[in-house]
């Protein structure tokens, strides 16, 4: 009888069944560090989710805050124009409706129930949509609206006849209009903005990481 023939013997069928119950124990085990792996990876996403969907929160309330609380300021309290109030009141209006349709259609207050995928490509669309609100909207009214109210400004003061001194006080107003301006806007930027877009860039890079593991446990 030929030797490749010969019936395993018992020995040996104790080896190969030992064996094969070690290959099974290690992939089970494989396949328990990939699910730990994977369930660590999902409970970051979903408290960077809820980071995500807080900011974006107390973002809606500061613009419905600014919308409906400076326009009144301005008009009633410092005496601006009519004109220059309801500019200011429709852009905040304007802003507080782009907020509301972010928040609507990339569903931001509930993402954890939408697939990993439509989630990634939401945070996508967020990134690109947030830069061109910063770029081509934000600015560009930043500097018509300050323009405008340091001209608004100086003609609601009392200066005094003096054209020397009346140029200094123009200059100091329109120098701390400025520099207001940057700071706010650099708080704005820092501590909301440039957080909210490395939150998302996380998120889309952790949904990645999730799909990975997926692919491999397949």
């Amino acid at each position: 009888m030929n030797e490749n023939n010969t019936p395993l013997s018992i020995q040996e069928s104790d080896e190969l069944a030992t064996m094969k119950m070690q290959l099974k124990s290690l992939q089970a085990e494989l396949d328990k560090q990939t699910t730990l792996r994977e369930d660590v990876f999902r409970r970051l996403l979903k408290k960077r989710t809820n980071s995500f969907k807080n900011r974006e929160l107390i973002s809606i309330f500061f613009v419905a805050l600014v919308a409906f609380g400076l326009p009144p300021y301005l008009y009633l309290g410092m005496h601006m124009s009519l004109a220059f109030t309801l500019f200011t009141g429709l852009f905040f209006t304007f802003g507080l409706f782009w907020e509301l349709v972010i928040w609507r259609r990339f569903k931001i207050g509930n993402m954890m129930s939408l697939d990993l995928i439509t989630t990634a490509k939401n945070m996508q669309r967020y990134r690109k949509l947030n830069k061109v609100w910063l770029n081509q909207i934000g600015t560009p009214f930043i500097i018509v609206w300050l323009t405008w109210y340091i001209l608004e400004l100086i003609q609601t003061l009392n200066l005094p006849d003096d054209g020397h001194l009346r140029m200094i006080i123009i200059l100091i107003f329109i120098g701390c209009s400025i520099v207001g301006a940057l700071v706010g806007g650099l708080i704005g930027y820092f501590s909301f903005y440039k957080p909210q877009m490395k939150l998302a860039q996380e998120m889309i890079e952790q949904i990645k990481d999730i799909e990975s593991f997926d692919e491999e446990a397949e």
